[in-house]
């Protein structure tokens, strides 16, 4: 099977994303096991982390990229329902929310020689447009 032409630029987002100082919140599922969290698949009823993410670009298993930037932002999401709004996990999730939003603006406005991902492009001009916006006025 060979592979999208969009996997390599998604790859390359998630490396980055990895990079970044409070990603290791998300690098792997939530251990049941772990007594910080025993309840989380109870609340939690799509879990996602970074290395299903690489799992899922490792198995081809994207149609589009909009499905990464979906389990991307899942990962945020989750954190913020679990731990709550003002929990360090979730300050680390917004953060790691606004990086992505800048890494997805680097991605290539064509997914393959001459087709253009005209809603990827839309959904990540919007975003960051919007991040704009909510940087000028907290600021």
């Amino acid at each position: 099977m060979e592979t999208p032409s969009f996997y390599h630029p998604c790859r390359e987002i998630l490396q980055e994303l990895m990079k970044q100082e409070n990603s290791y919140y998300f690098f792997k599922p939530v251990n049941p096991e772990d007594t910080s969290a025993p309840d989380y698949y109870l609340k939690i009823p799509k879990p996602m982390c970074f290395f299903m993410i690489q799992e899922k670009l490792d198995n081809k298993e994207y149609k589009t990229p909009e499905e990464f930037v979906s389990d991307v932002n899942t990962i945020w999401q989750n954190a913020k329902i679990y731990n709550g709004p003002h929990h360090s996990i979730s300050q680390a999730a917004n953060q790691m929310s606004r990086k992505f939003e800048i890494l997805l603006t680097a991605m290539p406005r064509t997914v393959s020689g001459s087709a253009k991902n005209t809603d990827l492009q839309r959904y990540i001009e919007l975003r960051f447009g919007r991040y704009l916006m909510n940087k000028t006025t907290h600021e």
